[in-house]
C-alpha cells in the first residue's frame, strides 16, 4: 500500500467521522426540541382525550407562566394544594398513577412559549387514545403540559450524545490531517543504482 492511498483511507475516515458528529449534533438538538413539544395541553380543573403513538415515559409540567400573545399569563411557581392528577386508557379505562417528581428535585424548563416545572412522569404501557384529567381545589386553574419522554433522561442522553458528537469531530479532524499529510507528501524518489564496474 503507497503512502498516498493510505492517505486518501484517512481522509474517508476522517470525513465519515465528522458527518458522524454533525448528525449525532442535529439529531440530539432534534430529540431536545420534540422532548419539549407537548403532546396535551390542560387547563385545570379539566379532561383533555389526546393519543400517544407510542408507549414509554410521559412527564407532565406545571406551566406557571405561557406567553400567548402580547401579554402573557404568569402565576405562582408552587402548585396550589389539592391537586389531582390522572391518566386513563379509554379502550378499556386502565388508570396510570402518576409518579411524582421530588420537590426539591424538580426540573425546569424554558422556551419561548411558556416556563414549566416537572410534576411527575405517566408511563402508558400501549398506543392508543387516552383521556388526561387534573383537578384542582379552592378556585386555582394552573396550566399544565404533557410532554413525551423522561426530561432528566433525555437530558442525560443528549449529553452523552453532545460527549460522542466531540469525540467523532476530534478523530475526524486528526484523521483528516493525516490524509492530507500523506496525500500532499511527496515521495522520496529511489536511490540511484550504482552501476557496477567493468571488469
Amino acid at each position: 500500500m503507497t503512502r498516498r492511498s493510505l492517505g486518501f483511507i484517512f481522509l474517508g475516515l476522517g470525513l465519515a467521522a465528522l458527518a458522524g458528529g454533525i448528525l449525532f449534533f442535529f439529531f440530539g438538538i432534534f430529540g431536545m426540541v420534540k422532548a419539549l413539544d407537548p403532546v396535551a395541553r390542560i387547563t385545570s380543573p379539566a379532561e383533555v382525550p389526546f393519543r400517544i403513538h407510542r408507549p414509554g415515559a410521559y412527564t407532565i409540567w406545571h406551566d406557571h407562566q405561557v406567553r400567548s400573545g402580547p401579554s402573557p399569563t404568569a402565576g405562582p411557581e408552587a402548585l396550589p394544594a389539592g391537586m389531582g392528577f390522572s391518566l386513563t386508557r379509554d379502550s378499556d379505562g386502565k388508570e396510570f398513577p402518576l409518579f411524582p417528581v421530588p420537590a426539591s428535585s424538580r426540573w425546569t424548563t424554558s422556551t419561548p412559549n411558556r416556563e414549566s416545572i416537572a410534576v411527575g412522569r405517566f408511563e402508558p404501557d400501549e398506543e392508543g387514545r387516552y383521556t388526561l384529567k387534573v383537578t384542582s381545589s379552592k378556585g386555582a386553574t394552573p396550566e399544565f403540559s404533557l410532554t413525551e419522554g423522561d426530561f432528566r433522561r433525555g437530558f442525560t442522553q443528549a449529553g452523552l450524545r453532545i460527549i460522542l458528537t466531540c469525540l467523532l469531530g476530534f478523530f475526524g479532524v486528526v484523521f483528516f490531517a493525516f490524509g492530507l499529510v500523506f496525500v500532499l507528501m511527496k515521495e522520496k524518489p529511489p536511490p540511484p543504482r550504482l552501476s557496477s564496474p567493468a571488469s
